[in-house]
């Protein structure tokens, strides 16, 4: 990502706009950002569902390892 001008935050973030997101960091300052383009990677993970059946499913992580 480094190469691409791809810009990282470790903070908590909040849409504003179309193109305009809020950054608060773990001091509570905050700042907006403007970029043509938004990502937030929430770095959650799934959660098997607990349902009957669920042995034949997979998450979204598992799709990454059918390569």
């Amino acid at each position: 990502m480094n190469s691409d001008n791809v810009k990282y935050f470790n903070k908590y973030a909040k849409l504003v706009s179309k193109h305009e997101i809020q950054l608060t960091d773990a001091q509570g300052k905050t700042e907006v950002i403007t970029a043509k383009n938004i990502v937030i990677a929430t770095g959650g993970r799934p959660t098997p569902a607990g349902i009957p059946g669920e042995e034949h499913a997979i998450s979204s992580d598992d799709i990454f390892w059918k390569t």
